[in-house]
């Protein structure tokens, strides 16, 4: 009896109005503050680009550095590959990225003249470590 006295002096709100106050206040929230919600709409795609990128460069760096994928054409391949432009937008990458592809400009070097290459940075070995220690 004393319970349904509170539900009908409304000492104690109805079922489900809580849940629904809640989404308005969180509706009006992003309807005052569309940056956000576009914030909230961009980040986990955006986060798994970034995921996605990081690992396919592991991967990349994992076959040049397997017998199968160690070659001079490879090696020259990829370096052609992240130097055919200059305008790269390299400075939006995070910084331990954008020392990964500052130390890639001996790779070409790894099989012709693999001491030039290891004394700059530049063999796939630790270009993969570098990968490998770097953060998004």
């Amino acid at each position: 009896m004393a319970a349904g006295l509170d539900a009908a002096e409304e000492l104690i709100p109805p079922p489900g109005r809580p849940l629904r106050a809640a989404r308005l206040r969180i509706s009006g929230f992003f309807w005052r503050h569309r940056w956000a919600k576009g914030l909230l709409l961009l980040a986990p795609p955006l986060l798994a680009f970034g995921l996605i990128y990081l690992a396919s460069l592991v991967a990349l760096f994992e076959y040049l550095t397997s017998p199968t994928g160690r070659s001079d054409a490879n090696c020259c391949a990829v370096d052609g590959f992240f130097y055919l432009d200059d305008d790269l937008p390299l400075e939006r990458l995070p910084d331990s990225l954008q020392d990964v592809f500052a130390h890639m400009d001996a790779l070409h070097d790894t099989i012709t003249a693999p001491q030039i290459a290891e004394n700059f940075g530049s063999t796939p070995e630790q270009l993969l470590q570098r990968v490998r220690n770097s953060s998004i």
